[in-house]
């Protein structure tokens, strides 16, 4: 049965409107068929439409370079570029949304949307505009998964809720990065209720609370680093700030250097952290850490807004007492600042 296909999206983000009906190939590729709408929406077909909306952000303007939206309906690929453009995220808010795509549709089950941008996203703020930064791929386009069977629809009408002050993020190099955060919230005008995923099913608990490092923020501030890659990443208390921080290592095959840089979880950069040859290491700097006599340790420079050293008490035969394994941070002047 042909059918018609609505998509909304709510949330920053303008609506587009999309136009498909005869099939088209336009590729192959790994068994799935890609089709491309005729200049004329068919007058008899499932319509699917798209609309788009967001909450206010402190930005003047959120512009997303829109190329194409996709739908992956069974094993064919449902493509439109006819409504591709700049869209102002910020216009759509306050209950406000936009059309971004109206397609006729063949098929049993959509199983997601995806948008495809380009290069040209900014963002302004106090009147200045900057480059926003999409840091994976967005030539597959952004995924946003529905899962649900269309067969006997004579519409399908889907909302989504493309959340621009979640998905925009300022790194401490001052660049703005663009990681989606999109949903969809309304499917044939019920609200939208995400199937658990069998794959991922059994994780839940405390474990799902456990902050996600998003990789691609770290590796924009990596990229400041000429020549330098990431060799590690993690995260962990940090007694300085009293809050998590990302740790991550970085090294340059050529010089051989390496060091350690520590990330907020608002993705500024917080410090360089280098090693300290045994030799400059001064004395004073763990003259008041009580039980490190006849103890070993490594020490470490901090660089960043303020400047501290940290020692770090090595595990061994000789460190039984509850200092031995932690991490105290110092002054120049032995004061310590805090462990952890």
């Amino acid at each position: 049965m042909r059918q018609y296909l609505f998509l909304f999206l709510i949330a920053l983000l303008a609506t587009l409107f999309v136009a498909c009906t005869e099939e088209q190939p336009l590729v192959e590729e790994e068994g799935i068929q890609v089709i491309t709408p005729p200049d004329e929406i068919a007058e008899q077909g499932s319509v699917i439409s798209l609309r788009l909306t967001d909450a206010p952000i402190a930005l003047d303007e959120v512009n997303i370079d829109l190329l194409a939206v996709g739908y992956f309906i069974d094993d064919t690929v449902y493509v439109n570029e006819d409504f591709a453009g700049i869209y102002d995220l910020l216009k759509l808010q306050n209950g406000i949304d936009t059309l971004i795509a109206l397609d006729t549709i063949d098929g049993e089950f959509l199983k997601e949307i995806r948008l495809v941008l380009g290069d040209n996203n900014t963002v302004v703020e106090d009147g200045v505009e900057y480059p926003l930064t999409i840091p994976s791929g967005s030539q597959s386009g952004l995924k946003i998964k529905v899962n649900r069977p269309i067969d006997g629809l004579d519409m399908v009408d889907i909302l989504l809720d493309f959340d621009a002050e979640e998905s925009v993020r300022q790194i401490g190099n001052g660049d703005f990065i663009l990681s989606p955060v999109i949903k969809v919230v309304n499917f044939n005008g019920d609200p939208f209720e995400e199937e658990e995923d069998e794959e991922n099913n059994g994780g839940g608990g405390e474990e799902d609370e456990e902050f996600a490092i998003d990789t691609a923020a770290v590796e924009l501030i990596i990229d400041n680093y000429p020549g330098y890659e990431r060799t590690d990443l993690d995260s962990s208390d940090f007694c300085i700030v009293d809050t998590l921080v990302i740790r991550v290592d970085i090294a340059n095959a050529e010089t051989m250097e390496a060091f350690q840089l520590v990330i907020g979880l608002d993705y500024n950069l917080l410090y360089e952290v280098r090693s300290v040859a045994d030799e400059d290491i001064d004395p004073i700097w763990s003259s008041e850490i009580p039980g490190i006599q006849n103890q070993e340790f490594t020490a470490y420079n901090y660089k960043g807004a303020d400047e501290f050293h940290e020692i770090r008490i090595m595990p061994g035969n000789n460190n039984s007492n509850e200092n031995a394994t932690k991490s105290h941070y110092v002054r120049d002047d032995g004061e310590v600042i805090c462990k952890d």
